[in-house]
């Protein structure tokens, strides 16, 4: 063979090398996302199934099953995430006020474990809370959020609801002692991924960091497209 042969083969083989490292990352950033999914809203489902255990005799049972039921959607769609089952979103009206009362209940039990109690703050009802997106996809950006809060704060977790002249927003703010570390949506994997979620639906994810962290899914409103 001669010396060009020999040539154009490792060529060949370092581009097949780069090329399988490449794919490589990728599928493991892929299990990485899904992992990171699927941990947390695993740990709120074993969490209100004890409080559902406490109250079985209560009316607040069913408040509780459905919570649990927002948490247990997210996971399903981080297991599809992991082997590329996900297709492209359908668009339809989100409660994004039911919803923020849902992740208030789902994660009330861990907060309050860690000394950070949530609460709702200023919200819009109605068709005037409603947002266009993939439910599934719109609850497991936004329970990152409250997950974000809850983990990384230091004080007590606000979960509102937010209009803009033809955009609704789901807004959660805590105090922050690491403000400065949050400050882009690509500095952490659950910031990350829920701008990921939230573009799909035509969205976006705002953060402003300071003394104050606030974190809202930003979202065409429902009612506007009518």
């Amino acid at each position: 063979m001669t010396g060009l042969s020999w040539l154009l083969i490792g060529v060949g083989m370092s581009g097949f090398a780069v090329i399988n490292s490449v794919l490589l990352h990728r599928r493991r950033q892929v299990l990485l996302d899904a992992i990171h999914e699927a941990r947390r809203p695993l740990a709120a489902v074993m969490l209100g199934l004890d409080c559902v255990a406490r109250e079985a005799a209560s009316r607040r049972v069913d408040l509780h099953c459905t919570a649990l039921r927002v948490e247990i959607g997210r996971a399903a769609v981080a297991l599809d995430s992991m082997v590329g089952r996900r297709p492209c979103p359908a668009l339809v009206p989100v409660d994004l006020s039911n919803l923020a009362e849902q992740l208030a209940r789902a994660w009330t039990p861990l907060a309050a474990r860690r000394g950070r109690p949530i609460s709702l703050g200023a919200t819009v009802s109605g068709d005037l809370a409603e947002a266009l997106g993939d439910p599934a996809e719109v609850a497991q950006a936004a329970s990152n959020l409250v997950a974000n809060a809850v983990e990384h704060g230091s004080g007590p977790v606000e979960i509102g609801i937010q209009r803009h002249a033809d955009r609704v927003a789901l807004v959660v703010t805590n105090p922050s002692l690491r403000g400065e570390r949050l400050q882009l949506p690509n500095r952490g994997r659950g910031l990350r991924i829920a701008s990921r979620l939230v573009r799909r639906s035509g969205g976006q994810l705002n953060i402003r960091a300071g003394a104050v962290h606030q974190a809202s899914l930003e979202l065409v409103s429902a009612s506007d497209q009518r």
